[in-house]
Order: C-alpha cells, then sequence, then structure tokens
C-alpha cells in the first residue's frame, strides 16, 4: 500500500536547502510599520525645527503673492539673532493662534523714523533694494513715526508699504514673536522657491 504525503508549509523562519523562510505578510507589515514610525519622526522634526505660515495676504507684495504659503527655520534663531532684511514668520499681533509674514527693518538700540514710504536708520536712510522705488512720493502716507527701540525689541514692515499692517499699525514686535526665518515658498505649487535673502541691507548717507 502506497503511503500519501502530505506537504507541509515551511514555519516562518525554518531553514530550508540553506534559506531561512520569512513571512511575506510580516515582511509587508513591517516595512508598513517602518514607513509610518519614519513619517511621524519627519513630522516631529519638521514642528520642532520649522513653522509654516498662514496664507500670506497683500503686506508683502510683490515678493510673494497673495495666497503664498512659506516654510521657516526656527533653528536659525536658536543660533543667530535676527537681522536686517530677513523675511521672517512672526505671531500675528491681532490673532494670538495665527502667524504673518514680514520683513525686519529696525533692530534693538536703533533709532527708527519713518516718512512716508522712507525709512531712516539712526537719521540715515534705509537702501532697500527688495521694494520699488522706496525713497518715492508718500502716496498719502504722510504720518511721521519716531521711536527708539529696546533690548529684544525689532521693528517690521510689510513690502507693500501701502499696506499699513505691520509695526506702524502694531508698533514694536519681541523677539520672542519672531517664530523663525522664511525660506521655502511651498504652497501653491507654482510659487514654489527659496525665498532669496537679500543683501544686507544697508543705511546711506546719500
Amino acid at each position: 500500500m502506497e503511503s500519501t504525503e502530505q506537504a507541509v508549509e515551511p514555519a516562518n523562519g525554518e531553514v530550508v536547502d540553506g534559506e531561512v523562510v520569512s513571512s511575506g505578510a510580516h515582511s509587508v507589515s513591517r516595512r508598513i510599520g517602518e514607513v509610518v514610525v519614519a513619517t511621524i519622526i519627519i513630522v516631529l522634526l519638521i514642528n520642532v525645527l520649522a513653522v509654516n505660515s498662514e496664507q500670506i495676504g497683500s503686506s508683502m507684495a510683490s515678493t510673494f503673492k497673495p495666497g503664498d504659503m512659506v516654510l521657516a527655520s526656527r533653528v536659525t534663531y536658536m543660533l543667530f539673532p535676527p537681522d536686517r532684511g530677513d523675511v521672517v514668520v512672526m505671531r500675528d499681533p491681532l490673532n494670538a493662534d495665527g502667524t504673518v509674514v514680514r520683513r525686519v527693518i529696525g533692530l534693538p538700540g536703533e533709532h527708527i523714523e519713518l516718512r512716508g514710504r522712507q525709512v531712516l536708520i539712526n537719521n540715515l536712510p534705509l537702501v532697500e533694494d527688495y521694494i520699488g522705488n522706496p525713497l518715492a512720493g508718500s502716496d498719502n502716507l504722510s504720518a511721521t513715526i519716531q521711536l527708539q527701540l529696546q533690548k529684544a525689541e525689532y521693528y517690521v514692515l510689510g513690502d507693500n508699504r501701502l499696506s499699513i499692517n505691520d509695526s506702524r499699525s502694531w508698533g514694536v514686535i519681541k523677539e520672542s514673536d519672531i517664530l523663525g526665518r522664511a525660506w521655502l515658498v511651498y504652497w501653491p505649487p507654482d510659487s514654489i522657491s527659496t525665498v532669496q535673502r537679500p543683501l544686507p541691507a544697508s543705511t546711506s548717507e546719500k
């Protein structure tokens, strides 16, 4: 009488002909788990090292388009203080849960004066190549503002000087309100680009 042999499926981890047999399903599950863990780590790192902005309005035209969103580096200001000309993501002074994007103009200890569009730092005109005709007519911005910045105080302006949704209406900004330096426009897709840092804004005696 012939004996009938039944095929036996190798157990996971069993050595067959010198090779370790592993479960395909187990391998796939492990890979998915690794991807999930890696994704969580990346998200946590981004939240720790970077900050997202709200949609940018018209106050930063023409450097940014309305609707642009930027990613800012928190690490930069862990190592160095904000510098003049930096585009920063900061807490919205009018909305504790929101953020805005503005440019740093005045630094701690400086005397700031605004005459329409013209900005003077310690009585010297500020050269601003990132906005058009910075020393042109006032366009009805006739008010003169003068103030002395104290320790850890900054003065920020929008690149669109016709909008006064900046330090002209908020007042000075504390260093603790500046969250990071903008470095990447990530939305919408057709605007994806790095945020170019201009040459350090300077004052001129001319």
